[in-house]
């Protein structure tokens, strides 16, 4: 587990574990279900975006 969160110079970044649960809390109370089909990938823009791991396909929540 990383604990630092990383930023690159495409504007996207990486958040640290403890971040990517609050990514995920926030994504829950914007809608997000079925959590466990789902992983963090990383947020860019103010977005966390989110992967199915059963089709693959992209969600993505306002962070905050």
């Amino acid at each position: 587990m990383d604990d630092i969160t990383k930023h690159y110079d495409n504007g996207i970044s990486i958040k640290s574990y403890r971040e990517r649960e609050k990514a995920f809390l926030n994504a829950i109370k914007k809608g997000l279900k079925n959590i466990t089909q789902y992983m963090y990938i990383y947020t860019k823009n103010n977005k966390d975006y989110f992967k199915n791991k059963l089709d693959r396909k992209y969600i993505s929540f306002k962070e905050w």
